[in-house]
């Protein structure tokens, strides 16, 4: 009867005791929400609650109309106003179960109920964060500094910023230190090389100049290698001529030598080259040019 709004409301207060009629209409209202949202129970004692309350009150307000009925019209407005009330409550009510939540009488649209672990997460985030804000370091980092851009944010990061330039500078300080060292390596290790290709340079030339003084010895050798192949040529035509002529006296025992052999064989003792080799020996041996002579005399 209370679910068509104020109507039906003034029409069960023209009809009588309200004690019933309210108990009956609220309970039900009450009942038909729990009925519908059996897995909150919470919710369902709650309407049973409010819906006695209620109640009771109207009972209360049923006995006090009856009473100004009797006594009589100037209590007709104070029931009229109840009766309001009653409706009001009513609508309340049936939100209340229709809805499963706590109702916002202005705007009419159903409410949020939070959970029990959602209460406790938001909870435990606000204590943690009025905590760190206390001083206590809860988070490894700032709250305020994650929202704003702080003087403290920004000393810190330009000192972050200087640490990390100052680790790059010490980094190539000692790449500069290294790599100075190893270029003065290299420069020891040249220096010590350019003093091997002068020792060295010094000891072909040595080579050299024996090169060419061995040169020069082969080149005199090689002389008196010809000096001696001419000699020995000229020796064996000597001796052959020498031959014929003693050939020749035996031939002819007590003959003088008058053959060409004998004037060819002349010729060769006054040779330039004969002389020559008389000239070497004069002072160690008789000349052989001399023996000759003799022997053809």
């Amino acid at each position: 009867g209370f679910e068509n709004g104020g109507e039906e409301g003034e029409g069960d207060h023209r009809h009588g005791p309200w004690g019933g009629r309210c108990d009956h209409a609220v309970r039900g209202a009450a009942l038909r929400g729990a009925g519908g949202h059996r897995d909150n129970d919470h919710l369902r004692q709650r309407a049973d609650r409010e819906g006695d309350e209620q109640c009771a009150g109207l009972a209360g307000a049923g006995g006090a109309g009856g009473t100004a009925v009797q006594t009589g019209a100037a209590d007709q407005a104070a029931l009229d106003a109840l009766a309001l009330q009653i409706q009001d409550i009513h609508k309340v009510l049936d939100r209340l179960v229709r809805y499963g939540g706590v109702q916002s009488g202005a705007s009419g649209k159903p409410g949020y109920n939070p959970s029990w672990l959602s209460v406790l997460f938001f909870a435990s985030l606000g204590s943690a964060g009025l905590v760190h804000l206390g001083g206590v370091k809860v988070f490894p980092f700032s709250l305020v500094d994650s929202f704003f851009v702080t003087k403290g944010a920004f000393k810190t990061g330009i000192a972050q910023i200087g640490a990390q330039v100052e680790s790059l500078a010490g980094r190539l300080r000692q790449m500069r230190e290294n790599l100075t060292a190893k270029v003065e390596e290299v420069g020891a290790k040249q220096e010590r090389c350019l003093e091997t290709v002068e020792e060295l340079q010094g000891e072909v030339e040595g080579i050299a100049r024996d090169v060419v003084t061995m040169g020069h010895g082969l080149g005199t050798v090689d002389a008196k290698v010809d000096d001696l192949t001419r000699g020995q040529a000229f020796a064996n035509r000597g001796i052959y001529l020498l031959c014929e002529v003693l050939v020749e006296q035996l031939r002819y025992p007590g003959q003088p030598l008058s053959s060409c052999a004998t004037t060819e064989l002349e010729g060769f003792l006054k040779s330039e080259w004969m002389q020559h080799n008389n000239r070497l020996h004069a002072k160690k041996d008789p000349p052989l040019g001399q023996g000759l002579k003799e022997l053809l005399e």
